[in-house]
């Protein structure tokens, strides 16, 4: 084999070489990028949850304590019925 047979065969398994690795390396960084996407969804994904159930717990409390309002303001309702039906007897 002459020299320049050889030079040509180097080069062309260099030329497949370097494209195997630049396959193998697009490759890799596809995976990467799909594995940072799945990895980032997943973290909006809980956080929403979260969020949901702070909501949750923020409309349960809320609930309870328009339900606390609501008692207070039939007290304060039947209390004034009781003093205004006293007042009206006394001036009678």
């Amino acid at each position: 084999m002459d020299i320049q047979t050889t030079l040509a065969l180097a080069g062309f398994l260099l030329a497949v070489g370097s494209n195997l690795i630049w396959l193998l390396v697009t490759y890799a960084n596809g995976e990467k990028k799909k594995y940072a996407a799945e990895r980032d969804f997943n973290h909006i994904k809980n956080n929403q949850l979260q969020i949901s159930e702070g909501i949750a717990i923020f409309t349960k409390d809320l609930d309870n304590r328009l339900d606390d309002i609501d008692k207070n303001l039939i007290e304060i309702k039947s209390y004034m019925v009781i003093h205004a039906s006293n007042n009206t007897n006394r001036q009678q």
